[in-house]
């Protein structure tokens, strides 16, 4: 599990950098934790100064929780390779 959670982070990052507006963005969240969580998975990051994610251990209360309401994988793969939003459940700053 632990592999596959890094390989996603590193995709993610791969599309941040592509973004230079996005990580300037994120740059201003240095050193926030967020929580994406899709079912039972649940990927903790923090955000780095490169305006970047790394994996992380929460230590407390994150300041992002993202959960993905699509529960069928199928149909969260198409929504995302449609270009479009996930339907999603946010909570905190």
């Amino acid at each position: 599990m632990a592999e596959g959670q890094q390989r996603l982070v590193l995709l993610l990052n791969h599309v941040l950098m592509q973004e230079s507006a996005a990580t300037s963005r994120l740059q201003r969240q240095q050193n926030r934790t967020l929580v994406l969580a899709w079912r039972d998975i649940q990927l903790v990051c923090r955000i780095t100064p490169a305006g970047l994610l790394e994996r992380t251990v929460l230590q407390s209360a994150p300041d992002l929780s993202l959960q993905v309401s699509e529960t069928s994988a199928l149909s969260l793969l198409k929504t995302l390779t449609q270009g479009e939003k996930p339907t999603m459940q946010v909570q905190g700053d």
